[in-house]
């Protein structure tokens, strides 16, 4: 089975494009969030990408 990437999903990857050089940190799939993926540095600093529904764009989620 070949796995396609729906528009949110590539939303939220052309986000992370924009605003990450992706060589320098991790991308990993986070099902908790709708289209969500979890970034982490070089430093262990982590954020959660998303695809908000209801406002229709992509938000970010820092850990407190």
């Amino acid at each position: 089975m070949i796995a396609t990437i729906n528009e949110y999903e590539m939303k939220v990857m052309d986000w992370i494009n924009a605003n990450f050089d992706v060589s320098s940190v991790v991308v990993v799939d986070f099902k908790v969030l709708p289209y969500g993926k979890r970034i982490v540095d070089r430093n262990g600093e982590e954020m959660a990408v998303f695809f908000d529904y209801f406002r229709n764009e992509v938000k970010t989620f820092f850990p407190e």
